[in-house]
């Protein structure tokens, strides 16, 4: 995890070579990684999908590509 002022993002897929399907696991990865960090810090209730996003550094519609819902997100 790299920690930055407000943002705080996984160190992911530095060694991949930049295929669309490693991209594509890799924002997957980012999502799940930085969800988890919003819903420790926020819990459930107060967690939104467009900070997850933001603190990902995607998006918002990138996320909902992936995840329909939070309940998906965490499943």
């Amino acid at each position: 995890t790299v920690v930055s002022g407000d943002n705080i993002l996984p160190d992911i897929g530095a060694e991949d070579d930049g295929s669309p399907s490693k991209k594509g696991t890799r924002t997957r990865t980012r999502i799940l990684e930085c969800a988890a960090i919003v819903l420790k810090e926020r819990g459930y209730a107060s967690t939104r999908l467009t900070d997850v996003a933001k603190i990902a550094k995607i998006r918002p519609t990138a996320l909902y590509y992936h995840f329909d819902s939070r309940e998906t997100l965490i499943e």
